[in-house]
Formats: C-alpha cells, sequence, structure tokens
C-alpha cells in the first residue's frame, strides 16, 4: 500500500492535479483503495468525507467467495473420478462500490449419483460455516445430466467403432467423463449409447480448445458407417 500526495514544485508550493481513476490509499483515513475522477480534487477534505462511508462497508462477500471457491476444488475424488471444478467468481461491478454479494460456480462431473449426492452435501457444510462474520452462504447443485457410469453395453459399441475406424488404417481411442452430456440421459434409460463422433481435438472448454478438421471426413466416415452397421446388427442393451 502506498500514499500519493499532492505533486509539490521545487520551491515547496502545492499543485493539486486532478487525477483519472488513480487509486490512494490515506494514512490517516485508512478505509482502502477508492478511484478518484477527473472532475474531483484529489486528497482533499471533501474527496474522504464522500468516500469516508465506504470505510465501514464489509469486504465479506467477495473474500468469502475466494475462499469457498478454493475450498470447491477440494471436493473432487479423483479415485471416484470425480472432478469439481470453479468455472465463474463473480462479484461487484463497480470500481468504487464494495460488493454486498458473490457467487461462485462449479462445474461437477460423477459417475455415480452418490457421489453427486455426497459433492451437495459436503457443499452444504461449507456453505453453513462461513468464516468471515457478518457473511450468510446459500448452495445447491443443479443436475443437468444424470451420472453415466461404466456400462458393458458401451464397451460393446467402442469395440464396434473401433473395429469400423481401423478400415480407413486409424486407430480410436476413448475416454470416460461421468454426466458430461445429453447422452447421458439415453445411458440412463438402459440404452446402449456411446459419444464422441466429432472431430479430433484437446483442451475442452478451456482457452487452447482445438479441433483437427483433417479428421473431418474420416469422422464423417465413422458415423456413417457406424450407423450402416447398427442398423444392420442393433446392439443389445
Amino acid at each position: 500500500m502506498s500514499r500519493k500526495p499532492s505533486e509539490h514544485t521545487e520551491n515547496g508550493s502545492c499543485r493539486q492535479t486532478p487525477v483519472r481513476r488513480r487509486l490512494i490509499w490515506d494514512d490517516d483515513v485508512r478505509f482502502g483503495y477508492y478511484p478518484v475522477d477527473q472532475t474531483e480534487t484529489p486528497y482533499d477534505s471533501l474527496y474522504f468525507a464522500k468516500y469516508a462511508g465506504y470505510a465501514q462497508t464489509p469486504m465479506g462477500a467477495a473474500l468469502e467467495a475466494a475462499r469457498v471457491a478454493a475450498e470447491l476444488g477440494k471436493l473432487a475424488d479423483p479415485s471416484a473420478k470425480t472432478s469439481v471444478t470453479v468455472v465463474m467468481l463473480h462479484s461487484g461491478d463497480k470500481t468504487n462500490v464494495v460488493p454486498d454479494k458473490a457467487q461462485v460456480t462449479a462445474d461437477v462431473r460423477a459417475f455415480t449419483a452418490a457421489e453427486f449426492d455426497r459433492v451437495e452435501r459436503e457443499a452444504q457444510v461449507l456453505a453453513a460455516h462461513p468464516v468471515i462474520e457478518g457473511v450468510t452462504i446459500a448452495s445447491s447443485l443443479r443436475r443437468n445430466f444424470p451420472p453415466w457410469p461404466h456400462a458393458s453395453s458401451t464397451d460393446a459399441l467402442v469395440k464396434r467403432a473401433a473395429r469400423l475406424y481401423a478400415e480407413l488404417g486409424r486407430t480410436l481411442t476413448t475416454t470416460e467423463v461421468g454426466s458430461s452430456g445429453d447422452v447421458a440421459l439415453s445411458a440412463e434409460t438402459g440404452t446402449p449409447s456411446i459419444d464422441g463422433f466429432g472431430m479430433e481435438g484437446g483442451g475442452a472448454h478451456g482457452v487452447d480448445d482445438y479441433v483437427d478438421f483433417a479428421t473431418l471426413t474420416p469422422r464423417a466416415y465413422l458415423m456413417a458407417r457406424f450407423l450402416m452397421d447398427a442398423g444392420r446388427d442393433p446392439p443389445k442393451r
């Protein structure tokens, strides 16, 4: 933290300079950093009188949200393939107003309903015990998709897809992601289900998300051949 006094000339006289969007800290008032509009004279008594009310505004909402965001990530369980990833953290929309609320959003993926229940339960425990006095937290888990546990019927579809892709001299690699898309809705009914016929790529949902357009034709071939093969020999539940 630093204090920014009025500028002085070499002979010691004071020259007040309007400051645009500068953040300050006053050693006497000690109430925090606040912007100075270009139309105002900085660091005078009128300025501090205008903003002194912010000194009593609690910073709890934003700080508690940051703490909870860090704690939510700990609810993940790699051994159960359950992931909990904070994707949004929001508090305030003005530089000179202390926010009175905040919101944390996390993406939860699990392979069983029991894991969804556990994450929801432990998140509610976090909400019931805020660390900063005066802060209250409400927690909820919205289950967009049901869990998609490992199924032998999906294994059979993967083997079929790999055999068809090999017709092009290509190898099909697979990965499991619980409750990640619409396909989980069909899998929940017991229908043999498989996902991921799109183009190959990487970095899904991240800043380095990309697709390899060179795989458009072979992937289209795979989809067409898979539908033809499944039509002749429908998968069994």
